[in-house]
């Protein structure tokens, strides 16, 4: 009984070092993983998705309270960015602003850096060389991440003081036509041209009470836009043109609920 248990627990360490012997060793040509091998640090954090966010708020009088943004909801929308995404989120008023305040106010989201694939047929050592310099990468990765958090904190503060505590400029009237060129503007910065998605948001009855000249035909981006109405009286204005999504909401609840369901 004992020779047989001896025998028994030798095996493995003999065949061991008959692989060895035969030069067969588990990191050897041919002892090769031939199966396709995908790092675990590829599942942290978020996807590679590049998105330019845009969201215009009429802060007129006149907007009902349901649809004007408010800081939380601000915060809600980009620490969702922050997790899934890479880009830009730009903010504007529509109304009578400043000239300092006709700018978008940005926050920028920092692109993660691509992880190394592990090829077909790589060795152990190979593989365990590739998954340190990938744990590197989402070190790299995770302190980008960490420094636009920080930064969250400034661009609420902004959009705070120049977009929910608006105050005209002036008379209180609604300048759509002015929105709109500035979006035109913005969507065609080379910077968003290869960019995954365009996401626009519009909070306005969508009365231009500026100048009362017509709307139709003003917006037409060069490329596909989601473009989201919360409370827009006459949507036609946008008329068909080719590559525009249109999506309707009668609040920002209903938006905000999409907006989290979203991803490329």
């Amino acid at each position: 009984m004992a020779m047989h248990v001896l025998k028994v627990c030798l095996g493995p360490a003999l065949v061991v070092g008959l692989l060895a012997f035969m030069g067969c060793s588990p990191d050897s040509e041919s002892a090769r993983d031939t199966r396709p091998h995908r790092s675990s640090v590829h599942d942290e954090g978020p996807s590679d998705c590049r998105v330019l966010m845009v969201i215009m708020e009429d802060r007129s009088g006149s907007t009902e309270e349901n649809r004007k943004m408010s800081v939380a909801d601000y915060r809600r929308i980009a620490e969702g960015f922050l997790d899934r995404f890479s880009g830009v989120i730009a903010v504007r008023v529509i109304g009578n602003p400043a000239p300092e305040d006709r700018n978008f106010f940005r926050f920028e989201v920092p692109a993660p850096q691509p992880f190394e694939e592990v090829p077909e047929g790589a060795t152990l050592t190979e593989k365990g060389k590739i998954r340190q310099r990938n744990e590197a990468i989402a070190a790299e990765n995770r302190r980008r991440r960490e420094e636009a958090r920080a930064r969250l904190g400034e661009w609420l503060r902004k959009v705070e003081q120049r977009i929910v505590h608006y105050r005209p400029a002036g008379r209180d009237v609604t300048d759509i036509r002015d929105a709109l060129v500035h979006l035109n503007g913005l969507i065609a910065e080379p910077t968003f041209r290869n960019y995954d998605e365009v996401v626009v948001v519009l909070l306005s009855d969508g009365v231009h009470d500026a100048d009362r000249r017509p709307l139709e035909g003003l917006f037409k981006p060069r490329r596909p836009v989601i473009l989201n109405l919360i409370g827009w009286e006459k949507p036609e204005v946008f008329g068909e043109t080719g590559g525009l999504e249109v999506q309707q909401f009668e609040s920002k609840d209903g938006f905000l609920a999409w907006w989290e369901e979203f991803d490329c």
